[in-house]
């Protein structure tokens, strides 16, 4: 094993030493005997938050006297996989000042040897994850979980790490770039928010003329071809099937087909028209339209019908059928209604709200890119 990471402040030369979980943390096993009534659950992306907040309800049992009892600044273990978490999930303590989770979580927190803030971000650089996979008997799982037990984790585990100075800086470094990728985050959704509220001041004004979409614009239906078509050879054209072909308002197809049936074109709005219904984006390519979506060509201002139809996406839940699954035809989508006013203040909508997309789509960019900076640094300064 390397006892030196690859990225590392020129000051620092000491050896890094290695060391089993045990000997850097403490397991908590305080049973709540007072009954505190605020239940925890892990979220990969939240932390550790309450339940009733993250799910609308509370599922722990009534009586969780026999739930561990954490303070601010406790750690605790999830094994169950979550999306970019294969190993499952470990989340600090940092919203409330005591909280209770299901004792099916492995709660510890860290010795005086060891930054809190660095040991966080050594789980979050994923360095632990083969060894945790490794560890876990595949095949047995315990209600979904990882079967790794407290031993395991506690004494096979292992971290090599600096002194605790060294540890403090590189936290310090990583915990800035956290702030940063959390206000631009802010920021993305605050002008997500205003964009919005924009879109449905300007485009539900009583003066505008009332039309079904089918007078404005042609609605192409899709349909699917013989699933023995489908490539990833780049053979035929790109194939479009819904949600899943969509990412980030544009689509980016998964397979192609040698045997298209209907087709869009580049700047075509497409719809998904099968669960979830109603979810727009525009097309990136010429390609094939499975029937889970369809396509619509404006006749006159396609953006202005594009962010039209961007307000409509909560509203066709109203109108989506099927005991199976939710699904809307093609007269549903030809008869909704859509606001129309003159194509000069088409033209104009679209371009106040086209401009504020771009703003969007660039905070996007800049987090997403802060993102892969730290991750990164992640995989360069940990070992």
């Amino acid at each position: 094993m390397r006892n030196k990471p690859n990225l590392r402040f020129e000051e620092y030369k000491e050896v890094y030493t290695q060391y089993i979980l045990a000997e850097i943390t403490s397991r908590v096993i305080r049973k709540n005997l007072d009954a505190n009534t605020n239940n925890l659950t892990i979220s990969a992306q939240y932390g550790l938050v309450n339940q009733s907040e993250f799910f609308n309800k509370d599922i722990a049992s009534k009586n969780n006297t026999h739930y561990y009892l954490l303070n601010k600044g406790d750690f605790a273990y999830n094994k169950s996989y979550s999306k970019g978490y294969p190993a499952g999930v470990v989340r600090r303590l940092d919203k409330y000042e005591i909280g209770v989770v299901s004792t099916l979580y492995i709660c510890f927190s860290p010795k005086q040897t060891i930054d809190s803030e660095y040991l966080i971000q050594y789980f979050e650089s994923g360095k632990l994850n083969k060894k945790l996979l490794s560890i876990a008997q595949e095949g047995a799982r315990n209600h979904g979980l990882l079967n790794i037990s407290v031993v395991d984790f506690f004494q096979d585990i292992d971290l090599s790490i600096p002194k605790l100075k060294e540890q403090i800086k590189v936290s310090r470094i990583l915990s800035i770039i956290d702030n940063k990728i959390e206000l631009q985050q802010l920021k993305l959704e605050n002008l997500k928010l205003f964009k919005k509220g924009l879109a449905m001041m300007l485009l539900s004004h009583e003066k505008y003329q009332n039309k079904t979409l089918s007078e404005i614009a042609k609605v192409t239906m899709g349909q699917s071809p013989d699933s023995k078509s489908y490539n990833n050879n780049n053979i035929g054209l790109p194939l479009i099937q819904g949600n899943a072909d969509i990412y980030n308002r544009r689509t980016q197809p998964r397979n192609y087909t040698s045997e298209p049936t209907k087709t869009c074109n580049i700047g075509d709005i497409v719809m998904t028209v099968r669960a979830p219904v109603g979810y727009i984006g525009k097309s990136n390519h010429k390609a094939c339209i499975g029937r889970g979506v369809c396509a619509i060509i404006a006749n006159d201002c396609t953006e202005y019908l594009y962010q039209f139809l961007l307000v409509q996406e909560g509203k066709w839940k109203i109108v989506s059928q099927g005991s199976t699954f939710e699904a809307v035809n093609s007269r549903d989508i030809n008869n909704l209604k859509v606001l129309v006013p003159c194509i000069e203040e088409q033209k104009k909508i679209a371009k106040i709200l086209s401009c504020l997309d771009n703003k969007v789509d660039a905070t996007y960019l800049k987090n997403l890119r802060l993102k892969h900076f730290k991750k990164g640094l992640l995989q360069q300064m940990f070992i």
